[in-house]
Protein backbone atom coordinates (compact mmCIF):
# COMPACT_ATOMS: atom_id res chain seq x y z
CA UNK A 1 0.00 0.00 0.00
CA UNK A 2 2.69 2.21 1.07
CA UNK A 3 4.36 2.23 -2.62
CA UNK A 4 1.28 2.80 -4.36
CA UNK A 5 0.66 5.80 -2.55
CA UNK A 6 4.26 6.81 -2.68
CA UNK A 7 3.68 6.04 -7.20
CA UNK A 8 0.59 8.63 -7.04
CA UNK A 9 2.05 11.28 -5.20
CA UNK A 10 5.28 11.14 -7.83
CA UNK A 11 2.41 11.09 -10.43
CA UNK A 12 0.74 14.59 -8.89
CA UNK A 13 4.62 16.34 -8.79
CA UNK A 14 4.35 19.54 -11.00
CA UNK A 15 6.18 19.78 -14.02
CA UNK A 16 9.22 22.37 -13.65
CA UNK A 17 9.20 24.75 -16.30
CA UNK A 18 11.92 25.68 -18.13
CA UNK A 19 12.15 29.66 -19.95
CA UNK A 20 13.71 29.22 -23.89
CA UNK A 21 16.43 31.82 -23.32
CA UNK A 22 16.82 31.96 -26.68
CA UNK A 23 12.35 32.84 -27.49
CA UNK A 24 13.17 36.03 -28.46
CA UNK A 25 16.19 34.39 -30.97
CA UNK A 26 18.38 33.88 -32.46
CA UNK A 27 16.39 30.65 -33.98
CA UNK A 28 18.06 27.48 -34.79
CA UNK A 29 16.52 27.39 -38.56
CA UNK A 30 18.64 24.31 -39.62
CA UNK A 31 21.25 22.04 -37.99
CA UNK A 32 21.85 18.97 -40.72
CA UNK A 33 24.91 16.25 -41.94
CA UNK A 34 25.19 16.23 -45.68
CA UNK A 35 27.54 15.25 -48.19
CA UNK A 36 27.22 17.89 -50.19
CA UNK A 37 25.84 21.67 -50.07
CA UNK A 38 25.06 23.54 -53.56
CA UNK A 39 24.85 27.42 -53.77
CA UNK A 40 23.16 29.17 -56.61
CA UNK A 41 24.35 32.68 -57.59
CA UNK A 42 21.76 34.33 -55.03
CA UNK A 43 22.95 32.86 -52.49
CA UNK A 44 20.09 29.85 -51.92
CA UNK A 45 21.91 26.88 -50.48
CA UNK A 46 20.58 22.86 -51.51
CA UNK A 47 21.63 20.11 -48.79
CA UNK A 48 22.50 17.06 -51.02
CA UNK A 49 22.18 13.26 -49.54
CA UNK A 50 21.05 14.31 -45.68
CA UNK A 51 22.66 11.50 -43.70
CA UNK A 52 22.95 10.49 -40.45
CA UNK A 53 23.93 7.15 -40.62
CA UNK A 54 27.04 5.35 -42.19
CA UNK A 55 27.55 1.49 -42.40
CA UNK A 56 30.95 -0.25 -43.29
CA UNK A 57 31.23 -3.89 -44.14
CA UNK A 58 34.91 -5.00 -43.41
CA UNK A 59 36.05 -8.41 -44.75
CA UNK A 60 39.38 -10.28 -43.42
CA UNK A 61 41.08 -13.04 -42.78
CA UNK A 62 42.39 -12.10 -39.47
CA UNK A 63 40.96 -13.16 -36.06
CA UNK A 64 40.14 -9.99 -34.61
CA UNK A 65 36.81 -8.10 -35.27
CA UNK A 66 38.05 -5.09 -32.97
CA UNK A 67 41.28 -4.17 -35.24
CA UNK A 68 38.50 -2.99 -38.31
CA UNK A 69 40.67 0.15 -39.88
CA UNK A 70 38.90 3.33 -38.72
CA UNK A 71 36.38 5.38 -41.48
CA UNK A 72 36.81 8.68 -42.73
CA UNK A 73 33.93 10.34 -44.29
CA UNK A 74 33.60 13.92 -45.67
CA UNK A 75 30.64 15.59 -45.05
CA UNK A 76 29.49 19.15 -44.41
CA UNK A 77 27.24 20.80 -41.79
CA UNK A 78 24.75 23.02 -42.54
CA UNK A 79 23.88 25.41 -39.88
CA UNK A 80 21.43 27.88 -39.99
CA UNK A 81 19.93 30.99 -37.49
CA UNK A 82 17.59 33.57 -37.85
CA UNK A 83 18.45 36.89 -35.48
CA UNK A 84 14.75 37.19 -34.14
CA UNK A 85 14.60 40.19 -31.44
CA UNK A 86 17.91 38.76 -30.12
CA UNK A 87 21.34 41.17 -29.67
CA UNK A 88 24.31 41.24 -33.02
CA UNK A 89 26.44 39.15 -31.31
CA UNK A 90 26.01 35.73 -30.45
CA UNK A 91 28.95 33.09 -29.45
CA UNK A 92 28.76 29.73 -31.16
CA UNK A 93 30.72 26.69 -31.02
CA UNK A 94 30.14 23.40 -32.25
CA UNK A 95 31.13 20.68 -29.76
CA UNK A 96 31.87 16.83 -31.50
CA UNK A 97 31.41 13.87 -29.36
CA UNK A 98 32.39 10.46 -29.24
CA UNK A 99 30.78 7.05 -28.19
CA UNK A 100 32.21 7.01 -25.50
CA UNK A 101 31.05 10.35 -24.03
CA UNK A 102 34.48 12.31 -24.98
CA UNK A 103 34.94 15.72 -27.07
CA UNK A 104 37.13 14.72 -30.15
CA UNK A 105 36.98 18.27 -30.83
CA UNK A 106 35.67 21.89 -30.92
CA UNK A 107 35.16 24.73 -33.27
CA UNK A 108 34.01 28.28 -31.93
CA UNK A 109 33.23 31.39 -33.45
CA UNK A 110 31.24 34.41 -33.21
CA UNK A 111 28.71 35.24 -35.41
CA UNK A 112 27.38 38.68 -35.74
CA UNK A 113 23.77 39.56 -37.38
CA UNK A 114 23.13 42.37 -39.18
CA UNK A 115 19.69 43.76 -40.51
CA UNK A 116 16.16 42.92 -39.20
CA UNK A 117 14.46 40.07 -37.47
CA UNK A 118 13.99 37.55 -40.42
CA UNK A 119 17.63 38.26 -41.43
CA UNK A 120 20.31 35.27 -40.60
CA UNK A 121 23.24 33.84 -40.98
CA UNK A 122 24.10 30.45 -42.77
CA UNK A 123 27.35 28.43 -42.30
CA UNK A 124 28.54 25.40 -44.46
CA UNK A 125 31.24 23.62 -42.18
CA UNK A 126 33.18 21.02 -44.54
CA UNK A 127 33.92 18.51 -41.69
CA UNK A 128 36.35 15.46 -42.22
CA UNK A 129 35.22 12.93 -39.96
CA UNK A 130 37.07 9.92 -38.99
CA UNK A 131 35.19 7.35 -37.10
CA UNK A 132 36.84 4.45 -35.36
CA UNK A 133 34.32 2.17 -33.52
CA UNK A 134 30.60 1.37 -33.57
CA UNK A 135 28.13 4.05 -31.84
CA UNK A 136 26.71 7.33 -32.19
CA UNK A 137 28.88 9.98 -32.21
CA UNK A 138 26.76 13.63 -31.47
CA UNK A 139 27.88 16.97 -32.85
CA UNK A 140 26.27 19.57 -30.17
CA UNK A 141 25.84 22.94 -31.01
CA UNK A 142 26.09 25.62 -28.46
CA UNK A 143 25.12 29.31 -28.48
CA UNK A 144 25.95 31.52 -25.88
CA UNK A 145 27.48 28.54 -23.85
CA UNK A 146 23.53 26.93 -23.62
CA UNK A 147 23.18 23.80 -25.99
CA UNK A 148 20.41 24.45 -28.68
CA UNK A 149 20.57 20.84 -30.82
CA UNK A 150 22.39 18.06 -30.63
CA UNK A 151 22.63 16.00 -34.56
CA UNK A 152 23.47 12.22 -33.99
CA UNK A 153 25.05 10.44 -36.23
CA UNK A 154 25.25 6.35 -36.15
CA UNK A 155 28.18 4.43 -37.15
CA UNK A 156 27.80 0.72 -38.17
CA UNK A 157 30.70 -1.57 -38.23
CA UNK A 158 30.17 -4.84 -39.98
CA UNK A 159 33.04 -7.58 -39.71
CA UNK A 160 32.79 -10.41 -42.03
CA UNK A 161 35.38 -13.02 -41.91
CA UNK A 162 36.98 -14.25 -44.98
CA UNK A 163 36.73 -18.13 -45.82
CA UNK A 164 38.84 -19.86 -47.99
CA UNK A 165 37.58 -22.17 -50.84
CA UNK A 166 35.19 -19.94 -52.68
CA UNK A 167 32.68 -19.61 -49.71
CA UNK A 168 30.56 -16.52 -48.79
CA UNK A 169 31.59 -14.70 -46.12
CA UNK A 170 29.83 -15.13 -42.87
CA UNK A 171 29.29 -12.14 -40.50
CA UNK A 172 31.02 -11.88 -36.73
CA UNK A 173 28.95 -11.22 -34.15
Amino acid sequence: MATDKKKKMAKKAPKVQRENVFQDGPHLVTAIICEKVLEEKNGVKTAVRIVDRFTRTVTSSGPDPDTIPPMTRQLNLLVRFKKGESGSKHDLKLDMINPDSNSTGTLSQTLVFEGGPDRGIDMVLPLDVQFDRDGIYWIDVYLDEIRVTRIPMRVIFIFQRQQTGGANPTPVN
